[in-house]
């Protein structure tokens, strides 16, 4: 897949989870994003599944509360309808990713037991954002990474960033072809680096992330 296609997922996806976020009714938290929640469509358009029909029934009163909220296409660059929609999943399904969603979630999840991070945030959905951003640039899987280095892909993205590792010996060797794209590639993988911060109130809004993926893609 060529970067120019990478980056148009990467576009897409922000811009439907930004609707998500902040023109739904009540400002949606999709709560449960990876690879396979995005179909693509032949145009290579994203779309963004996997709410979870078991969300149908719950009526958040705050904007900040996880619900169930089919966005309209008007996010994408093109008008297909939903039946038009690839019914592949941007990464193949199979038991292993079935199993692995944790390797999508923020930190912060694993400790929903108290107070404060019991209730479902947007912060949730900017992480799992970031590290499929991470994830499509480098064509790492997180789970890959974790068991070959104990680190998660975030860290080891910006560990090889701090080495001064070459920009060609982290992203996905398949992006070689893409000569010139350096810079760009290099400003997405920071954008997703501030995806997956350990701090989610230093995490940008997904509207932010959009707004500097477009700049990124004019270097």
């Amino acid at each position: 897949m060529p970067w120019s296609t990478r980056l148009r997922i990467l576009k897409g996806l922000a811009r439907g989870l930004t609707f998500i976020h902040e023109c739904s009714p009540k400002r949606y938290v999709h709560g449960h994003l990876k690879p396979t929640s995005i179909l693509l469509t032949s145009d290579m358009d994203p779309r963004i599944a996997d709410f979870g029909l078991n969300r149908l029934a719950c009526n958040p009163t705050t904007a900040e509360e996880s619900s169930s909220f089919e966005p309209p296409l008007a996010h994408t660059e093109s008008s297909r309808t939903p039946s038009q929609c690839s019914p592949y999943p941007l990464t193949p399904t199979n038991a292993k990713t079935n199993n692995a969603s944790f390797y999508y979630e923020a930190p912060e999840m694993a400790s929903r037991s108290s107070a404060s991070s019991s209730k479902p945030s947007q912060k949730w959905d900017v992480y799992s954002y970031g590290m499929i951003l991470l994830e499509i640039v480098t064509g790492k899987s997180p789970a890959a990474i974790l068991n070959a280095s104990e680190m998660d892909l975030g860290k080891w993205v910006q560990l090889s960033i701090d080495v001064s590792k070459p920009i060609g010996d982290i992203v996905d060797p398949f992006l070689a072809h893409d000569s010139g794209k350096e810079l760009q590639m290099a400003a997405v993988m920071k954008i997703g680096l501030a995806c997956v911060g350990g701090n989610p109130d230093k995490r940008p809004s997904m509207r932010n992330v959009g707004i500097a993926l477009e700049k990124a893609g004019e270097e």
